[in-house]
């Protein structure tokens, strides 16, 4: 006796599943969502961490003392790791470097330049807390 196979086999609907959800793949999917909501969120946080003044290149700087110029800025955020960023305004915004930069206290930093030659400058200060 010959037993006759149909031509194409019937199978049952297979449900779909999202691709989100198989394997490694779907995992890297996942984790991958759940790195980039972090980073993000660190980032919102850490926008709310700056703070950025002017001074101009005389009266803020103050009186010179111990051959140096001293600005202060009071930022206020209570911190004491900090990251000083200085730039000079006069013809845009340049990054530059200071004979000194310091945090003073938890509220306070302070940027130093030479008195002789003056090197005072027009200017901005940004304070990054980390």
């Amino acid at each position: 006796m010959a037993l006759k196979l149909p031509s194409t086999l019937m199978t049952p609907a297979v449900p779909k599943i999202p691709a989100g959800l198989l394997g490694w793949n779907g995992y890297l999917v996942q984790i991958d969502r759940i790195l980039k909501d972090y980073v993000n969120n660190v980032y919102r946080a850490m926008s709310y961490l700056i703070r950025s003044t002017t001074f101009n290149a005389t009266t803020d700087w103050g009186t010179a003392a111990g051959g140096y110029y001293t600005f202060t800025f009071a930022h206020n955020m209570d911190l004491t790791d900090t990251f000083i960023q200085v730039f000079d305004t006069t013809t845009g915004e340049d990054a530059v470097m200071v004979s000194r930069a310091r945090i003073v206290d938890k509220n306070t930093i302070s940027i130093q330049v030479v008195e002789i030659p003056d090197s005072r400058f027009v200017g901005k200060v940004v304070v990054i807390g980390l």
